[in-house]
């Protein structure tokens, strides 16, 4: 499954790239969380995802529960943010 997803985004990557700038960052998991509440362990990984941030870096979460895009609807907020940077 993890080679499938690997493949996936990949050839994502690839085709975003040629339009624009594009760089995926894996945070690794917190370690030791036994001894962490949950909002210790959500403290660590937001300071660990701060670590990888540059001050002109402009940030998109994708949530399945956020607003809706089509592919074209995407671009065109893509785009539309890339020309404000």
């Amino acid at each position: 499954m993890i080679l499938f997803f690997s493949k996936i985004i990949e050839q994502y990557n690839r085709r975003v790239n040629f339009y624009i700038e594009f760089e995926i960052k894996t945070v690794p998991d917190v370690k030791n969380t036994k001894s962490l509440s949950e909002k210790e362990q959500k403290i660590q990984e937001g300071n660990s995802i701060l670590k990888l941030l540059q001050p002109s870096d402009h940030i998109v979460l994708l949530d399945d529960k956020g607003k809706q895009y089509s592919s074209v609807e995407f671009a065109g907020f893509i785009e539309k943010n890339t020309l404000r940077s």
